[in-house]
């Protein structure tokens, strides 16, 4: 199998609500905001690029949910996903790449259509011993 691109992505949480987006690479699934890696960029620093760029929030990593892969066999993604805190959530969409966002509690985003990747993430992330987004270290 080819190697891995390196991609991160951010449960992003405001208040008790959870950003979920559509965007054109996942069509009909919702996922994270989130994307691949640039080169001399660390995972985190990948986080939260890529979400200022596609939802235009600056967020502050509270917790790693871990690595999730999606393999192909051409190659594929390994994606590790953060928690993170967003003190807005005024969100200003990249049209390229953003078909839709929303703001969900978690019991909501449960029942949209999810990636697999984001159902996993989502589910170590309702786990957390203290559901507030806040509690724990980078």
């Amino acid at each position: 199998m080819a190697d891995l691109t390196q991609a991160a992505s951010a449960i992003t949480v405001n208040e008790d609500r959870i950003l979920f987006v559509r965007s054109k690479r996942t069509r009909e699934k919702w996922a994270f905001p989130g994307g691949k890696r640039e080169e001399g960029e660390n995972v985190q620093s990948t986080a939260k690029r890529e979400t200022k760029e596609e939802v235009g929030l600056d967020i502050e990593l509270t917790h790693d949910l871990g690595k999730y892969v999606i393999a192909y066999p051409f190659g594929g993604f390994e994606i590790r996903c953060f928690a993170a805190v967003s003190r807005k959530a005024d969100l200003k969409l990249d049209d390229d790449e953003i078909l839709e966002a929303r703001w969900a509690t978690i019991e909501e985003g449960r029942k949209l259509d999810l990636t697999t990747t984001a159902r996993d993430a989502l589910e170590k992330f309702a786990s957390l011993p203290d559901s507030s987004p806040l509690a724990g270290e980078d």
